[in-house]
């Protein structure tokens, strides 16, 4: 391959300098150059740049691969992105703790609040969280509730 990009750079090179011949001998023939530019360097530049532009631009078939295994793995990354808004989406939608009379619970485990430390009584209104089914009294859970996104208890996420 290293020789065939020789090869290759050799021709390009033989190539520009008779571009570079006959264009210095149709310069002698044109009138003087009133712009202050370099016509010369100027075809050099274009030269130079279209060559650049042209090996820039092919496409191989390793880049090809690349880029097919690239747009998978973006769409796969996307489509579990979009899974897990969809399912955060409906667990909010799902009532996360809910409302009880103390005495009515079968067999609570919990026998006092942990925000207001105060034994629950029979007619108590209680929430129970069900993620974690930690008991709280229910306006002291409703007014830590808006504040944060936890059970006050033990932290967890709602």
């Amino acid at each position: 391959m290293t020789e065939e990009l020789l090869s290759r750079s050799s021709q390009n090179i033989a190539t520009l300098l008779q571009i570079v011949l006959l264009h210095e001998q149709n310069l002698s023939r044109l009138p003087t150059n009133t712009n202050q530019t370099n016509p010369l360097g100027d075809l050099i530049n274009i030269v130079f740049t279209s060559e650049n532009i042209r090996q820039n631009t092919e496409a191989t078939p390793d880049t090809d691969g690349i880029n097919t295994r690239n747009q998978e793995r973006n769409q796969a990354r996307n489509q579990a992105r979009n899974q897990a808004r969809n399912q955060a989406r409906n667990n909010r939608s799902e009532p996360r703790y809910s409302t009880h009379r103390y005495g009515d619970l079968i067999t609570p485990i919990y026998t006092e609040c942990p925000i207001t430390q105060e034994t629950f009584q029979e007619a108590d209104e209680v929430v129970m969280i069900r993620q974690c089914r930690h008991l709280f009294k229910s306006a002291p859970f409703h007014e830590w509730i808006e504040i944060n996104q936890s059970c006050p208890y033990c932290r967890s996420q709602l």
